[in-house]
C-alpha cells in the first residue's frame, strides 16, 4: 500500500535503529512543564515534564489509564490543564478546541474521527477546502490524489466512501489529513491498536518514512516491540506521572515492561543473567588468581546475599572450598560437613545450636549453600 521508495528506505533504517535526525543541541520544539490535570477528584496527570526535539520521534509508553491520552488532549488544546504550561517553539500554547492546529500540532486520535458518509477526498480536505477546489470536482479529487501519492499511500480511487475502507486504509487517510495541515508536531494516539499485523506494518512504514523526512512525531502506544522499532526516546507514564525517559539503544524491552507495570527493573531473571554475562566478560581478561573472588561476588549479587560458602565433596564429606563474607569463627562451623547434611532451617534448629544463623544475611547464606552427592564437585 506504500509505494514511495523513500518511505521504504526509512522503514528499513527504522527497524534497526532510531534515525539520528534530531538536533540535541537545539532548543526543544515542544516543552511541557509541571503539567497537572484532574477529572473531578481523580488526578489524570501530575507534574508532567516532557521535551520533544525538532525532528525527533518520541514514544509514550504506559498501561491504559496511565495518562497518555490525557497528555495528548492537553497538547491538542482539547482540555486545559489545572497547572503547568505547554510551550511550542518557546511560545505559550493557547487553549481551545482549535488550538492544536493554531499551535502547529496535528493529532490522529485512536477513533480516527473520519466521516464515513464522505469519500476519501472529502475526508482528506475537510476544513481545508478553498474556493478554487470547491468549484471544481476534478481539481478537488486530483488534489487529494496528489497528497496520497506524495505520502506513498496507494489509495487510487478518492471517490470511495470512508466507510468502505479497511482499518489500515482508514488509519492512513486520517494520518494524511493531519499531515496536510502542515503540522510541526504529528501526534498519533495508538495508531495500530485495532490493526492486523500486515496493516500495522504498513502504518509503521508510513510513520518511519515521515520520520526519515524530518517530521517531529509523538506516538502513544502499548506495543513495546513497536516502540523499540520506531522511537528515538521512550517516555514511560504510570498513574499520571513520568517514571522514566529512556534511550531505546541502551534499554531492554523487559525494563520498559517492568516500568509500565510498576515492577523493580532489576528484579527480573534477565537482570541476573545480564550481571552473570558481565562477569564472564570480566573473567576473560582477569588474572586466574582473582577469578574465584569475582565468581563469588557475582553469585552473591545474583542471590541477594553478601555471604556465600561453596562446598565440594571430598572423601565422604563436604569441605568448604571457597567463601565470601564469613569471619573465621563462622567458617569453623562450616569448614567440613557430613555428606548429605541439610542446610539450616527453623524447623531443624535446636535451642542453643551454634549453627543457628545470627542475622537475616547469615540465614540467607545458610540457605544458599550448594551440596552435591559424594563423588561430585560443585
Amino acid at each position: 500500500m506504500l509505494a514511495d521508495p523513500m518511505l521504504r528506505a526509512g522503514r528499513t533504517a527504522g527497524m534497526n535503529a532510531a534515525l539520528p535526525h534530531a538536533d540535541l543541541a537545539a532548543p526543544p520544539l515542544v516543552r511541557v512543564a509541571g503539567l497537572s490535570v484532574s477529572f473531578g477528584p481523580v488526578p489524570a496527570l501530575s507534574d508532567i515534564d516532557l521535551t520533544i526535539g525538532e525532528g525527533e520521534l518520541v514514544a509514550l509508553a504506559g498501561e491504559p489509564g496511565a495518562g497518555k491520552t490525557a497528555l495528548i488532549r492537553c497538547l491538542a488544546g482539547d482540555i486545559a490543564p489545572a497547572r503547568g504550561q505547554i510551550l511550542v517553539a518557546d511560545r505559550p500554547a493557547p487553549a481551545g478546541s482549535a488550538a492544536g492546529a493554531r499551535r502547529g500540532i496535528g493529532v490522529v486520535w485512536q477513533d480516527l474521527a473520519l466521516c464515513e458518509n464522505l469519500d476519501v477526498a472529502g475526508n482528506l480536505l475537510l476544513g481545508q477546502e478553498s474556493r478554487r477546489l470547491m468549484f471544481s470536482e476534478s481539481r478537488f479529487h486530483s488534489t487529494a490524489a496528489a497528497l496520497l501519492d506524495r505520502l506513498g499511500i496507494r489509495i487510487r480511487d478518492t471517490t470511495r466512501l470512508a466507510g468502505s475502507l479497511s482499518a489500515g486504509e482508514r488509519q492512513m487517510v486520517a494520518m494524511a489529513r493531519a499531515i496536510n495541515g502542515g503540522p510541526r508536531l504529528l501526534v498519533l494516539d495508538e495508531p495500530t491498536a485495532s490493526l492486523g499485523a500486515v496493516e500495522a506494518g504498513q502504518v509503521e512504514q508510513l510513520i518511519t518514512g515521515l520520520r526519515a523526512q524530518g517530521m517531529t512525531i509523538l506516538v502513544a502506544s502499548r506495543d513495546i516491540d513497536q516502540i523499540f522499532r520506531l522511537a528515538d526516546r521512550i517516555v514511560v507514564l504510570r498513574r499520571g506521572r513520568v517514571v522514566a525517559d529512556l534511550d531505546p539503544r541502551v534499554t531492554h524491552p523487559d525494563d520498559v515492561v517492568a516500568l509500565v507495570s510498576g515492577q523493580e527493573v532489576d528484579s527480573s531473571a534477565r537482570g541476573q543473567l545480564t550481571r552473570l554475562h558481565s562477569l564472564a566478560d570480566r573473567l576473560v581478561s582477569a588474572d586466574p588468581s582473582s577469578s574465584l573472588s569475582l565468581i563469588l561476588a557475582a553469585l552473591g549479587a545474583a542471590l541477594g546475599t553478601e555471604t556465600v560458602c561453596i562446598h565440594v565433596a571430598t572423601g565422604g564429606s563436604l569441605v568448604c572450598a571457597a567463601s565470601l563474607g564469613f569471619d573465621v569463627a563462622q567458617l569453623a562451623r562450616w569448614s567440613r560437613l557430613p555428606a548429605g547434611a541439610r542446610s539450616w532451617s527453623p524447623a531443624s534448629a535446636r535451642p542453643g545450636d551454634a549453627s543457628r544463623p545470627r542475622s537475616p544475611g547469615h540465614a540467607r547464606s545458610c540457605s544458599h549453600e550448594w551440596s552435591r552427592p559424594a563423588g561430585t564437585g560443585g
